[in-house]
């Protein structure tokens, strides 16, 4: 599905790429870049795209709806989307927006787009002179006749998307540091109590906030719930025994918290991709 009015597009500057060596795999492909000076009337409405979208706005003022959560896009500000999800951005002002755009495809930037718009559309403040310098740079690359163009094009992207995961991560910490405390003691709590039986009651009563928000903001605070982190650092325990130890899968299960060896080998296989056994014949030098 795709809606849109372009408005007036003289002043549109729009560039494709194609790869040059579709052979050598790359983790992030540019597709297409532009420049872009809509007046008011602009807008699209779209969705099933299998790309992604980088909006940088330099002038004026956007607009955007993207998966259920709505931001203004003012001078200096960035978003990037999945353009499979639904979207809708349009000029929010009667001046105009003037903005840059890229479109990318990446097998591994579903992930990091995700991370940095939960739990809405982030549209943190990047410096302008950086954006355009890579923005440039892209442009220069996609004439550039030598073989390590397409490399040199994934990099840019991936540091890019790099920039705004760690902008995100920053937001988090911020957002949170009320409360660090309280996560902190839970994680304490739980890598020094791993092997024991825990329960969010446990956690409830470690972190002093109420079981709704410990849940809520732990999640958003690691990319994950307490039952999952929990399981991950028995994991991660287990995994070590598994190589400097000799004990069996049934001793290990005990020991890291699991309540039966089933349990415990359904867990790590899950998480792994492979047996307890598998992971320690896989570790033997």
């Amino acid at each position: 599905m795709i809606r849109y009015n372009m408005g007036d597009t003289k002043h549109q500057i729009s560039l494709s790429y194609t790869q040059r060596n579709p052979h050598i795999k790359q983790a992030f492909v540019l597709k297409t870049i532009g420049d872009f000076l809509c007046d008011s009337r602009y807008f699209t409405e779209r969705e099933g795209l299998k790309e992604f979208l980088v909006i940088y706005t330099l002038k004026g003022m956007g607009w955007i709806k993207y998966m259920g959560s709505e931001a203004s896009l003012h001078p200096g500000t960035i978003a990037v989307i999945n353009c499979e999800n639904y979207q809708h951005y349009k000029t929010d002002c009667e001046t105009g927006w003037h903005f840059l755009w890229i479109h990318f495809s990446s097998e591994y930037a579903k992930g990091l787009v995700d991370f940095i718009n939960q739990p809405g559309i982030f549209t943190p403040e990047y410096g302008r002179a950086s954006f355009i310098a890579d923005f440039q740079y892209l442009k220069s690359l996609m004439e550039s006749p030598y073989s390590d163009a397409e490399t040199q094009i994934s990099l840019t992207l991936h540091k890019l998307i790099a920039n705004l995961v760690s902008k995100k991560s920053a937001s988090r910490i911020n957002s949170f540091s009320r409360i660090k405390s309280n996560l902190d003691a839970v994680i304490t709590y739980i890598r020094q109590n791993y092997s024991q039986k825990i329960t969010i009651d446990c956690l409830v009563e470690v972190s002093h906030i109420s079981k709704y928000y410990l849940i809520r903001t732990f999640k958003e605070a690691t990319g994950m719930t307490p039952y999952r982190y929990i399981t991950l650092t028995r994991i991660d325990e287990a995994k070590k025994l598994l190589t400097h130890t000799r004990l069996s899968v049934k001793e290990i299960g005990e020991q890291t918290g699991f309540c039966d060896a089933k349990n415990f080998i359904t867990n790590f296989k899950r998480i792994t991709g492979m047996t307890p056994l598998q992971f320690r014949e896989n570790r033997v030098v």
